[in-house]
């Protein structure tokens, strides 16, 4: 059975409650009134309306077939006084159904449940008119809501033939929070005190999207998830990305700025490839470091931009260089698999010293002056 035509049935069965609660009351009074007194029986009797009376000859319960007030289409058949003479509960019907209200002494509705042909509706009021909860039912769709004692909207709830939602408002009638459900996925958004948004998420059939608002309204955090990947992004006070990570089918890529805007960090995967770069405040790389399948590289740059170490690393040897704050080589360093070699640099950029040795464990030394004369050599 739907949800929206059990609240249909809630709605009738309440009604048939009460009613069921007050026609014993109903008889017992009838029939105080006849004690003692002679009585008639009838094939038929025909009256415009029928009053019980009370042992004080108060009219207590109606029976008749009159338009209410201000009412169109609404006739009241049976209604239950009070000592004063107000009606405090009316059972009616209409074109389309049934309704039943409930009243205080004052004569002012608190409850009031109609039957229809294809749903039903129940309204609350409080002691001051105003609504307190309410809720419509339909074949299709439904409605439920509850007030807040100022009589503004506090909690929706809906629900339709795709899906349903539901909405908080703050005491201020403002949204504070919204949830909403379909075949193709949902979305829930938090709102603060001013009515701005907080923070939203969105369910797609394939994905879907977070979001957090400071309390300035700008965005401070973000993430998107696809079919093939996913984003976060984490935004500063100043509205500046402070970091973001991005991922994919074959990898992805973390980025991490400064106060400034510029990049403080990188890392990078993608398949059999990696990289990690760091930079300075300028923006400028200071070290990065690759690897890939076989081996890798590793860079270290001085402030000026130029290069201090450069390492690399291949399947079958490497290599490592130191260069000066002129960029020029300092020292170098090869091995393979048929042996390796040294060799360090003068200011000037001319060899000095150089260090080999062969694959059968053969090597020699030699050293130069700075005018490139050989000074030394061993064999």
């Amino acid at each position: 059975m739907r949800y929206v035509a059990k609240l249909g049935y809630i709605a009738l069965g309440g009604a048939l409650v009460v009613a069921g609660q007050l026609l014993p009351n109903m008889l017992m009074v009838a029939a105080a009134q006849t004690e003692g007194k002679p009585s008639a029986e009838f094939d038929t009797l025909t009256v415009r309306s029928l009053n019980v009376l009370d042992e004080q000859g108060k009219v207590a319960v109606r029976l008749a077939a009159r338009l209410r007030p201000n009412e169109a289409h609404e006739s009241d058949v049976v209604q239950v006084l009070n000592a004063e003479g107000v009606p405090v509960l009316s059972l009616g019907v209409d074109a389309n159904g049934g309704l039943l209200t409930v009243a205080g002494n004052d004569g002012n509705e608190i409850v009031r449940v109609g039957v229809l042909v294809d749903g039903g509706t129940i309204y609350m009021y409080g002691k001051d008119g105003k609504p307190r909860a309410e809720m419509v039912a339909f074949p299709d769709n439904g409605l439920m809501g509850l007030y807040g004692n100022d009589g503004k909207h506090g909690v929706w709830m809906g629900v339709g033939g795709d899906g349903g939602y539901v909405h908080v408002d703050g005491n201020d009638g403002k949204g504070s929070a919204l949830m909403s459900v379909d075949r193709n996925g949902g979305l829930v958004g938090v709102r603060g005190n001013d009515g701005t948004t907080r923070a939203e998420m969105l369910v797609g059939e394939v994905g879907g999207a977070m979001s957090v608002w400071g309390n300035d309204g700008k965005i401070s955090a973000g993430m998107g998830v696809g079919e093939d990947g996913g984003t976060v992004t984490v935004v500063g006070n100043d509205g500046k990305i402070s970091a973001g990570m991005v991922a994919a089918e074959n990898g992805g890529t973390v980025n991490v700025y400064g106060n400034d805007g510029k990049a403080g960090a990188a890392v990078g995967a993608y398949g059999n490839v990696g990289l990690v770069s760091v930079f300075g405040n300028d923006g400028e790389p200071r070290a990065w470091m690759g690897v890939r399948e076989h081996g890798g590289t590793v860079g270290v740059y001085g402030n000026d931009g130029k290069p201090r170490v450069m390492n690399f690393a291949g399947k079958d040897g490497g290599r490592v260089s130191v260069f000066g704050n002129d960029g020029e080589p300092r020292a170098r360093m090869m091995v393979d698999e048929d042996g390796g070699w040294m060799s360090v640099y003068g200011n000037d950029g001319k060899e000095r010293v150089a260090v080999g040795v062969n694959e059968y464990g053969h090597g020699g030394v030699g050293t130069w002056d700075k005018n490139g004369y050989k000074t030394g050599h061993l064999p």
